[in-house]
């Protein structure tokens, strides 16, 4: 009997010991979409802890494909419930599995990936497992999901960023390229998102336009249509919904009602959280308008329960200013206090670095307006002093001046050197954060250019001729000698050096990866010295240059190849030499030429910025030498 209905319709504490069993009831629900799994337990939570049973027993008992085939599952289950932080490392390491990675179940494992990413809005991330994600389509001849639209992808970046003057750029294509391609859905979805960009630029009157367009686009499908189709009409809901709010003439609020209601039923059942957020504020909103508080924090508590389990920074501030208001005009204000602090807080949580730093600036403002009020009492003290003296007895008043006196260079003494010590802790403090920024610059700059590494990835796979890939892999190629320099200076304690040997080996050995064919050695020998950031990005690029230029040219009809990279230092000035064994080049034939290339005028461009000199010697081994000084006292 293969049903369900043989192990009873609640799996809370099914017994997973049992092979058979266990396989048995796995064979049922792979066929399951995972919302009917989900029904055969009691709680969300019940389920997961099951599957967690399930891979502990597997891990201990069964095959690694059933493993993988456990926590694939289990992946669903996150994926279903938003629960991205738990999905993103189970992707990761069922991806590891050579039995996954060499399938086509890792398409699906990567997209799970993929999109974990872009609804938790870590970008970076997002845009490195892109390209790995349609490489893998393309390998295993799997149809890339929603028609692999790169323009769309690029924009989910620009609107996370709220970049979103250039979202509205990608988003039009992805829509001309839809409407070609007569993907209505997907078109209207887009010209929504168009919508949506202007919406968040206060830009009304276009938002309007372009929900109404895409509106107009989807009833047109509509008519289209031999069987009715849900979603079609769910997405219908959702544009009449921003056509209305963006319009200048105010529906009736019972309709509202009607289709925020609507919405809300289907954005449950396929599960679009943020959907389903929107149509609880919005509901809030009617009903506020409306005088009715009950219901406008029935829907607000709705909401707020929701939040629990996403993430939804804009839509939380807006429930929460609206909640302060609802309380208020019910005369709770101990409530709307709460929700106040609430809000407070979240809003700090926001803006934490600002917020940060304009403390550190009222705490000083603070500190300054004591010291000089201590001042001023101490001042009164002693003016009140001098006129107690003018009445007392010239031998007293000799005691109590010196007494005075003693006690004043005292506290004196003990204030200067609190005072010393706060400024000390200022300092410490003012130089360990300063640290911090610079590594996180550092930090951040790599990860922007990767992300730019990245796009030039993207746009080289649409690129048509064979000149123009060229250009973006060489862009893309300084890119990551770039990327690599500011790699090492946020991961080292020293944030100004480079080590360069190795700085050169890393670069030299990602260089290669690109040319799999060719068995190259490199000789590095610039051991004890160290490159100054103004020097590290100029030897990285002409490195890039140089070794770019050795395999196309120097090893172009040959297999293996040798390369030689010093840096050496003589008294006042530093020397670097780049050779290599290919079939070398006749000094008189070529230097005239060669002086005319873009490699050459690089190379020389980036020379004249260390203040260095070029010499190259021609023959059977191809030398390029450069002399700089040491202007920094760096190396």
């Amino acid at each position: 009997m293969h049903s369900l209905d043989s192990f009873g319709q609640n799996l809370d504490d099914k017994n997973v010991n049992d092979m058979d069993g266990f396989r048995q009831t796995f064979q049922v629900l792979s066929k399951r979409p995972t919302t009917d799994v989900l029904n055969y337990f009691s709680t969300n939570e019940k389920a997961i802890e099951y599957y967690l049973r399930v891979i502990d027993w597997t891990n201990r008992k069964a095959t690694i494909t059933e493993v993988a085939f456990a926590e694939t599952s289990l992946l669903a289950i996150y994926m279903k419930l938003n629960r991205y932080s738990e999905a993103i490392p189970l992707a990761k390491k069922i991806f590891t599995y050579p039995e996954v990675k060499n399938s086509r179940v890792s398409v699906d494992i990567l997209y799970a990936l993929k999109e974990a990413y872009r609804k938790s809005e870590r970008f970076e991330k997002f845009l490195k497992i892109l390209p790995i994600y349609y490489d893998a389509c393309e390998r295993f001849s799997y149809p890339v999901f929603g028609g692999g639209d790169y323009e769309k992808e690029i924009a989910y970046v620009h609107f996370g960023l709220h970049n979103y003057e250039k979202a509205i750029a990608s988003y039009k294509m992805s829509a001309e390229k839809f409407k070609k391609q007569k993907l209505f859905l997907a078109q209207s979805s887009s010209l929504n998102d168009i919508g949506t960009c202007f919406r968040n630029l206060k830009q009304k009157d276009s938002a309007h336009f372009y929900y109404k367009k895409g509106l107009d686009v989807l009833r047109h499908l509509q008519s289209t249509l031999e069987i009715e189709d849900g979603y079609v009409n769910y997405f219908g809901n959702i544009l009449a919904i921003n056509v209305v709010e963006t319009s200048s003439e105010k529906m009736n609020a019972t309709k509202m009602i009607s289709l925020y209601n609507k919405i809300l039923v289907d954005a449950k059942n396929t599960n679009e959280i943020n959907i389903v957020l929107n149509s609880y504020y919005g509901l809030s909103k009617v009903f506020f308008d409306r005088k009715n508080m009950n219901m406008t924090l029935k829907y607000l508590d709705s909401a707020e329960v929701r939040l629990q389990s996403y993430t939804y920074p804009k839509i939380k501030v807006n429930i929460l200013e609206l909640k302060i208001k609802a309380y208020l005009l019910q005369s709770e204000s101990e409530k709307a206090t709460t929700y106040f602090k609430m809000y407070k807080r979240y809003s700090d949580s926001l803006s934490k670095v600002k917020i940060d730093k304009s403390f550190m600036s009222g705490v000083l403002k603070y500190e300054t307006d004591i010291k000089t009020k201590e001042l001023k009492d101490v001042k009164k003290d002693v003016e009140s002093g001098r006129k107690v003296i003018l009445y007392q007895r010239y031998g007293i008043l000799g005691l109590f001046l010196i007494f005075v006196f003693l006690i004043f260079i005292y506290f004196k003494i003990k204030r200067d050197n609190k005072t010393i010590q706060r400024q000390k802790i200022v300092v410490d403090k003012a130089l360990a954060q300063n640290k911090i920024l610079i590594k996180e610059v550092h930090h951040r700059v790599k990860n922007n250019l990767q992300m730019v590494s990245g796009l030039f990835f993207l746009h080289s796979r649409k690129a048509k001729n064979s000149n123009s890939k060229e250009i973006l892999a060489q862009s893309k190629q300084q890119i990551q000698s770039m990327s690599i320099v500011h790699e090492m200076l946020y991961e080292k304690e020293d944030i100004i050096d480079v080590p360069a040997q190795e700085y050169i080996k890393k670069l030299s050995s990602t260089l290669l990866t690109a040319y799999p064919n060719k068995k190259i050695q490199v000789a590095i020998s610039a051991k004890n010295i160290s490159l100054h950031l103004d020097h590290a990005n100029p030897i990285g690029l002409i490195i890039n240059e140089l070794i770019t230029n050795s395999i196309k040219h120097g090893f172009e009809n040959l297999d293996e190849g040798e390369i030689s990279i010093q840096i050496g230092k003589t008294k006042d000035n530093y020397e670097f030499v780049y050779s290599d064994n290919g079939v070398g080049m006749k000094e008189v034939e070529k230097t005239q030429n060669n002086k005319k290339t873009f490699g050459i005028r690089l190379i020389t461009s980036l020379t004249e910025e260390m203040n260095g000199k070029l010499e190259i010697v021609y023959g059977t081994k191809l030398t390029y030498k450069i002399t700089f000084s040491n202007t920094n006292n760096r190396l």
